[in-house]
């Protein structure tokens, strides 16, 4: 049986349950993680984007691309989920900080649908 990589680029709203994703991905042998994008839900977008850049730098993976999404809905309200997972999203759990910064969106125009 050949062992061949999945290849798989990650969109989530990193806090405490898409911080497993982005410890799992780039250590599992089966997948090939090409980046990171982020969008607000459980914190805002700030949070989640700093987020997914903490743990990648935490776990030793500062070369996985992260790139922040849009705040522009189609429709609708933004309706966060601090309530569940705290301000930062990580339930106020600090971890030591990346010194990568996000990379911007490659379009402003970019929508979440909610």
């Amino acid at each position: 049986m050949e062992n061949t990589k999945q290849t798989i680029w990650l969109d989530c709203d990193p806090a405490l349950d898409d911080t497993f994703a982005i410890i799992y991905a780039p250590h599992d042998t089966h997948i090939n993680l090409l980046g990171v994008s982020t969008s607000p839900g459980n914190t805002n977008l700030h949070n989640t984007t700093q987020n997914a850049l903490d743990v990648l730098y935490n776990i030793g993976r500062q070369d996985v691309p992260v790139y922040a999404g849009s705040n522009l809905l189609l429709k609708g309200e933004m309706k966060l989920a601090e309530h569940m997972h705290g301000t930062n999203g990580l339930g106020g759990i600090k971890l030591p900080t990346s010194p990568k910064k996000r990379l911007p969106s490659k379009s402003s125009k970019r929508y979440i649908i909610r």
